[in-house]
């Protein structure tokens, strides 16, 4: 017993100075993800990334592989890895951070089909332990999680998270705050990929609402609302209702410094461009979207998703004008880019092979064209399903290819399939649809 209190007084000093060494290190851990998002705000993610590795160094270092703060180092790598396009890649680090985070709070895992279900959810909704599901950093995650499922297709996914954040929203912050007309407008983004378009519109115009009464008519919020409108208007076949409010968002976003780089802008001169393309008035169509391009390239780079979608838009244009060359050279780039950033059982991926295949065929190399219809009908069939329209668009074109060809038993068999998937479409959806 003589022993004990030397023992204990030799003991108690080191424990405190750990506790100081770990408290340093969570907030050198912090300052520095808080950089390293501030860059990636910026969109200087290769500076992010290497402040984000500082902040790595330190957690592992100070801290562990297994603690809570390198879990944080890990979600915000992928965090930045997603923002900049590379969707695989972030998909690793967000799971590193659910693997991370299980163990630093003594959680274990599932079974392995719900663990597969689950992965992506369960590496987000750690913080609804830490902070509560009415916290503005859970419903964060929540719309990560579900950006990032919806960037892979996964759209079904993706759905009950947007409508968790909504639902937050309303609550915590009412249905007139901005960022809950964020919110409608993510959901309504994902049930127009998702074809349920019923369900679009309403979700558009009561955030346009909120947004011209909280914000203004010159904000670019506000010009980002009409421009999804547009779209959608686009998509409707009512190229009378797009047209305006195209440029009327344009004019917003030109009148305002600096807002020429806002997503939104070039959103906007490469669906107008598109717009002019299919109303025929393709002098007005191409200078947009080469200006599209452009900006797209010093914002994001030559390697990103949104960069391919202008490359492929400027292509279909070339196509229609005959100028086959140079729309091959466009198409085989975006998908090349869309493979490496979005993986080959993406909608985008299909789409560009679709168009890759639609170019061959106007060309008269119909040998080259099919496999690429097949293939990009295989992927549209896994993801989205045998009634969703680009699945019927993708039966449309094999049918007119297969015309082409002579082979018209094969053609009328797809023919027959497009028209019922569209009848069934229509059926459950137009009642809800804006007449013209």
């Amino acid at each position: 017993m003589k022993n004990a209190f030397p023992l204990l007084f030799l003991i108690l000093p080191t424990l405190v100075w750990a506790q100081r060494v770990d408290s340093i290190a969570i907030r050198q851990v912090d300052s520095l993800i808080q950089i390293s998002r501030t860059l990636t705000g910026q969109r200087d993610f290769d500076q992010a990334i290497e402040v984000n590795s500082a902040a790595e160094k330190i957690a592992l270092e100070k801290l562990g592989r297994k603690s809570a703060a390198f879990g944080s180092c890990c979600f915000n790598h992928g965090r930045v890895l997603h923002i900049k396009g590379d969707i695989p890649e972030a998909e690793k680090w967000y799971l590193d951070s659910k693997t991370i985070r299980e163990k630093a709070l003594g959680r274990g895992g599932g079974g392995g089909g719900r663990e597969s279900e689950s992965l992506l959810l369960e590496a987000l909704t750690i913080r609804e332990k830490a902070l509560g599901k009415e916290h503005p950093e859970y419903v964060a995650s929540l719309h990560i999680l579900g950006r990032l499922y919806s960037d892979m297709g996964l759209y079904e996914k993706a759905e009950p998270l947007y409508l968790e954040a909504k639902a937050i929203r309303e609550k915590v912050l009412g249905k007139e705050h901005p960022e809950y007309a964020a919110t409608l407008n993510t959901l309504a983004i994902l049930y127009s990929n998702m074809g349920q378009y019923e369900k679009v519109e309403p979700l558009y115009l009561e955030a346009k609402a909120i947004r011209e009464k909280v914000l203004g008519k010159v904000h670019p919020d506000y010009a980002a609302s009409l421009v999804n409108l547009g779209i959608l208007y686009y998509f409707m076949g009512l190229y009378e209702k797009a047209e305006p409010l195209y440029l009327e968002a344009k004019e917003i976003f030109e009148n305002r410094l600096n807002d020429q780089n806002h997503s939104f802008y070039y959103n906007c001169l490469g669906n107008l461009g598109i717009l002019y393309k299919d109303m025929g008035q393709y002098e007005k169509a191409e200078p947009l979207l080469l200006e599209a391009i452009a900006i797209r390239e010093k914002v994001f780079g030559k390697e990103h998703p949104e960069y391919a979608a202008s490359l492929s838009n400027l292509a279909i244009l070339y196509t229609v004008m005959g100028q086959y060359e140079k729309a091959e050279l466009l198409e085989l780039e975006a998908i090349a880019i869309r493979e490496k950033a979005l993986g080959k059982e993406h909608p985008e991926f299909a789409m560009s092979l679709g168009n890759l295949a639609h170019l061959y065929s106007d060309m008269g190399q119909y040998e080259k064209a099919e496999p690429l219809y097949l293939q990009s009908k295989a992927i549209r069939e896994k993801v989205l399903g045998k009634e969703h329209p680009e699945y019927a668009l993708s039966l449309n074109n094999l049918a007119n290819l297969y015309l082409e060809l002579g082979q018209y038993e094969k053609a009328e068999l797809l023919e027959l399939e497009a028209i019922a998937i569209r009848e069934k479409f229509w059926e459950r959806h137009i009642p809800n649809m804006p007449q013209a």
